[in-house]
């Protein structure tokens, strides 16, 4: 029995007994499901792997390819949405909009292995006591042996460069500043070098702006780069003579800084931990932290063009 006629049998299974349609060959990322199914009624998506061997090996590495799965979908949910919502039309968009507001979905996960496996059940027992989400149905009968548990799985999006995250922190910033913070803003994503930079477009300049960096670290800083070293100076002292209040603004110690390449510019920082993966999850406190160092320091900002020297604002 192949397995692709093994992946057949359960879809049309999953059609008659527990979804309102199913799929073979459903590809997520880099892999591919051998079976794919949604329920409208209990909002849920079915995901079956199959095998046709019946060795303790084959049955354990089925298991461990789902919880692999399970992984996979949470990481690429955004991409999951979307292709549900183009392979199924029980996938509605009222539904659509719920799973994307709540970030998460409800998964039943199912290995398919042959009657023999079936038979072998203090071994799925054994595996099930620890994976109790993960369902087995005997694909020589064509019938469910476990139920699989209903698992609620968070999804979010998986950015695929650091340029991806930092649009993604573009866009995420938007959403967290007021419309009053929100007027004059302009922002300018660099993919080649990998950063941000946020300014207003009062200051009438962009050499005075915020940038984002993602290196070893994640540096949120205000950066200074007029030509003239000592404009770059005057401004990054009146800053660091108001460092205890914007550090209690802020909650996080700010650092002075120059540039190796750059000797006349300045800029003062913070530093926050650069996460494993680069995700819509992950990309959150990133903007949260952008979006409180822009709160704390535009009115500094402006009480120091003012202060200083009018002529900080030109180009």
């Amino acid at each position: 029995m192949k397995e692709e006629y093994i992946a057949n049998r359960v879809r049309d299974l999953l059609r008659r007994k527990l979804c309102n349609d199913a799929t073979c060959g459903f590809t997520l990322g880099d892999c591919e499901f051998d079976v794919l199914g949604y329920s409208r009624d209990k909002k849920t998506c079915y995901i079956v792997e199959c095998k046709k061997g019946s060795d303790r090996t084959t049955i354990g590495q089925t298991f461990g390819q789902l919880m692999a799965y399970e992984e996979l979908v949470s990481e690429n949910g955004y991409e999951l949405v979307n292709k549900l919502a183009k392979t199924f039309k029980s996938f509605e968009a009222e539904t659509i909009h719920q799973v994307m507001q709540e970030k998460k979905m409800t998964f039943r996960f199912y290995v398919a292995l042959v009657h023999d496996a079936c038979k072998r059940r203090d071994l799925l027992d054994s595996i099930r006591r620890d994976l109790p989400f993960i369902g087995v149905i005997d694909s020589t009968k064509n019938e469910v042996v476990y139920e699989s548990k209903p698992k609620q799985t968070p999804i979010y999006k998986k950015y695929r460069s650091h340029s991806d995250f930092l649009d993604g922190i573009k866009d995420k910033l938007t959403y967290r500043l007021s419309d009053e913070l929100k007027e004059g803003l302009e922002m300018e994503l660099n993919p080649a070098f990998r950063f941000l930079k946020v300014w207003y477009s009062e200051w009438g300049t962009k050499r005075l702006h915020f940038e984002v960096r993602p290196r070893k670290v994640i540096e949120i800083g205000l950066h200074f780069e007029w030509d003239e070293k000592k404009k770059n100076d005057d401004t990054c002292n009146y800053f660091m003579k108001r460092r205890k209040s914007i550090t209690k603004k802020l909650g996080t110690e700010i650092k002075k800084g120059g540039f190796p390449k750059r000797r006349e510019w300045r800029r003062i920082y913070i530093e926050i931990e650069k996460p494993d993966k680069l995700t819509s999850e992950t990309a959150d406190p990133v903007a949260d932290k952008l979006r409180d160092f822009v709160i704390a320091l535009k009115p500094v900002i402006a009480n120091a063009l003012s202060a200083l020297n009018p002529s900080l604002s030109r180009s």
